[in-house]
């Protein structure tokens, strides 16, 4: 019998982490996840809107957590809400969302699961590291051979708190990290044409498909005909690590000067993060794979 792993999962929701966080559901229903919301996409206070609206809709069974407002440090971007609307998901909410939200489980402690999910600013995943033994941590973010899409260098969710990050890889230990960066996530993406052929099972599945819609009427169709899927392909990558090429190293963040930021690999057989660099299957079947998976079908 499969053993069932409960995660902890840091997010930003976010047009991509509802995918994402539906994804993980998907791939691993039985799991008793927490859920902890963090700034990024937008500040906080929407983001937890979003993440127990989420949880509403599709995760009656997991916790909740409101996590950081702000990073280590004052925060020197302003929030991408041309990308993700005021709220992040373009005020797009789904009818089953209930005013009152007494039925979520909040938690006051960060729970002891030592499986770990980042899809955001790792503020809360450093805090985390304070507190539990972290074995393994699945990360979004970092940008290593290509340009970042926060600055030049750097990729958003190390933009917003590199101190954060740049503290969790030099204290890592024993943990097992993989990254999924940039380099890989640009290359798995939907286009509009996908986005109009999700199944609208239900409203909850309807809210999803609106999302996306919304946020081509705002900004795909606007700026780029296509969604590319950060997020869900670092949950995808946990499940199947074989379709990705991964490359063993340690890990540099630059905390300080024009670069501040940037992820550098440090080439060390002896490091214990396995960065993925590139795809073994082609990007668009991914792509696919992860619509029949999140919609069933197949």
């Amino acid at each position: 019998m499969k053993k069932i792993i409960d995660y902890t999962i840091i997010s930003d929701p976010g047009v991509d982490d509802i995918l994402a966080l539906l994804l993980l559901k998907k791939l691993s229903p039985a799991s008793k996840n927490t859920l902890i919301s963090t700034f990024g996409n937008v500040p906080e206070k929407y983001t937890a809107e979003n993440a127990k609206e989420f949880i509403q809709n599709f995760a009656p069974d997991w916790n909740f957590i409101s996590g950081s407002k702000s990073p280590m440090k004052p925060l020197k971007y302003p929030w991408p809400t041309y990308f993700h609307g005021s709220d992040g998901i373009w005020n797009t909410h789904s009818k089953n969302f209930l005013a009152s939200k007494e039925k979520i489980k909040h938690l006051e402690k960060y729970p002891k699961n030592s499986q770990i999910i980042s899809l955001g600013p790792t503020t809360d995943v450093f805090k985390l590291s304070q507190q539990i033994k972290i074995k393994n941590l699945t990360l979004m973010g970092g940008a290593f051979n290509v340009s970042g899409n926060e600055t030049a260098y750097a990729e958003t969710n190390i933009a917003f708190d590199p101190d954060a990050t740049s503290k969790i890889f030099n204290s890592l230990g024993k943990t097992n990290v993989k990254i999924v960066p940039l380099d890989v996530t640009k290359k798995v993406f939907w286009n509009f044409e996908k986005i109009e052929k999700i199944p609208e099972f239900n409203e909850s599945y309807k809210w999803v498909k609106n999302i996306l819609l919304a946020w081509f009427e705002n900004y795909g169709l606007k700026n780029d005909m296509s969604f590319d899927l950060h997020d869900p392909l670092a949950i995808y990558a946990m499940f199947f690590p074989d379709d990705l090429v991964w490359e063993k190293a340690s890990v540099e963040i630059i905390t300080n000067g024009e670069k501040r930021g940037q992820t550098k690999k440090i080439q060390n057989k002896l490091g214990n993060c396995e960065i993925a660099i590139g795809l073994k299957k082609d990007g668009t079947k991914i792509a696919d794979d992860i619509f029949d998976i999140l919609f069933n079908t197949q």
